[in-house]
């Protein structure tokens, strides 16, 4: 093995570890919200799995801009130039500032109104998911700078310190979902509100200690209030990487709610049970994730450095990574199901609907694992239109459409539901390949 293809095989580790250990930390705070309410009650169960994904949409939609970002970042640094680095560093976080607080009052105030497109009113499951969703999003712009600055960081090759804040905050929210939940060394028991406060205090604090970090250090982004550095030419470039990585998100999650639509229309159990899956399945997506995003920052570095030779060397590395991890996990997933569901829940209802879907979840990974490494060399490169196209295809034309069919029509439930799956991510995989090998990507230029 040449001493390039062992650089890069150390170098793909290197940032992808921290990053998959952050991001199973941070669907883990997630988690102790789904576990603690899973054994309160199933109505707190079925609000959070309402409320989850339409927070969910919002962080996907905006991540536009940490998308855009590092992509900006990581090839201004393997290009060497300081200034040009700065200048999209500042650019981002002010972005982020306006973009978050919008969404942090526009969402808090209209939490009733959003949640009323789901479920009845006059229910408690409204009542519980508008409580939990209206704090969770006063806290967004707090949690939109963190992934902000976690994105500029990562794209310079610190991957460490965003995971060392997220452990801290990770600890902490599983204290505080523990004594507010339940009502602990003299706290009221607050069930779901209780769940969402914790929630909110750890977003804000990793938010502060970040920035706090990226301010007062001299980091490779070279940052200082003193020297405040936005740029109009690196706006309009944000934006034009910016705007597709956006669209994309918008269309997958605006599939997702009426995907959540025809889930909610079997029932409460089924609501339940598919939330529970769906954070099972979570731990599973941050090995994908955190090579995907490790992908982009390296990619992104070697062509400013003008070698997509590396480049293409750590995409094959990192999707060879991928697919090994994410398909020992769906193995677990294949030969435990019972098990596995029964850390997350009490309920048995949930329990013996859960069991199929986990299974059907198993033959997803190493699919989802090819697609979402590939989608980390396309943003690192700049090109978020090809994500774009083909998650448009995955959700809208398959994922969609199988699953009217099967709960409609042939009437097969919750596992209907999730049959969906593994075939969308098979079409996306084959897709991602046949651009991937026309090496167009590798040609882009900003």
């Amino acid at each position: 093995m040449s001493e390039d293809r062992v650089a890069v095989r150390r170098a793909v580790i290197h940032l992808a570890w921290p990053v998959m250990l952050q991001n199973l930390l941070i669907s883990v705070m997630f988690l102790s919200d789904t576990i603690m309410l899973g054994w309160y009650s199933q109505s707190g169960l079925a609000a959070i799995g309402l409320s989850g994904p339409i927070t969910m949409m919002a962080r996907l939609v905006l991540m536009c801009v940490p998308i855009a970002a590092m992509a900006m970042v990581s090839r201004s640094f393997g290009e060497k130039d300081p200034s040009k680095t700065t200048s999209n560093a500042w650019t981002s976080l002010f972005v982020g500032l306006f973009l978050g607080g919008f969404v942090s009052t526009i969402g808090a105030i209209a939490a009733p109104k959003i949640i009323s497109l789901f479920t009845t009113p006059s229910s408690q499951l409204y009542q519980e998911a508008v409580i939990y969703l209206s704090i969770v999003l006063s806290a967004f712009v707090m949690n939109y700078l963190f992934m902000i600055s976690t994105a500029l960081l990562r794209a310079v090759g610190d991957t460490r310190t965003p995971l060392i804040i997220t452990i801290f905050a990770n600890t902490l929210n599983i204290v505080g979902d523990y004594i507010l939940i339940y009502g602990k060394i003299g706290f009221p028991e607050m069930g779901v509100k209780g769940a969402a406060i914790s929630t909110f205090i750890c977003s804000c604090l990793e938010a502060i200690i970040i920035l706090f970090f990226i301010f007062s250090r001299d980091t490779a982004l070279k940052l200082s209030l003193k020297r405040i550095k936005i740029g109009w030419a690196t706006l309009k470039t944000l934006f034009q990487i910016g705007l597709p990585a956006a669209i994309e998100p918008a269309l997958t999650h605006l599939g997702g709610l009426f995907f959540l639509k025809i889930v909610a229309g079997i029932g409460q159990t089924a609501l339940a049970t598919h939330h529970v899956i769906t954070r099972i399945e979570s731990i599973s997506f941050m090995p994908g994730m955190g090579l995907s995003i490790a992908t982009a920052s390296l990619v992104g570095q070697h062509l400013g450095a003008k070698r997509s030779d590396l480049a293409e060397q750590t995409s094959h590395h990192a999707i060879g990574f991928a697919m090994m991890i994410m398909g020992t996990l769906g193995l677990l997933f294949l030969l435990f199901p019972s098990f596995i569901i029964s850390i997350f829940t009490g309920d048995v209802d949930v329990r013996i609907l859960g069991k199929v879907c986990l299974i059907i979840a198993a033959i997803e990974q190493p699919f989802l694992a090819y697609g979402m490494v590939h989608q980390g060399v396309f943003r690192g490169a700049g090109n978020t239109v090809v994500p774009l196209y083909i998650n448009f295809i995955g959700v809208w034309l398959i994922r969609l459409p199988l699953a009217y069919l099967f709960v409609e029509s042939l009437h097969w439930g919750i596992s209907g539901v999730w049959m969906t799956m593994p075939i969308d991510w098979f079409v996306r995989a084959v897709i991602y390949k046949i651009i991937f090998q026309k090496k167009h990507w590798q040609k882009i230029s900003f």
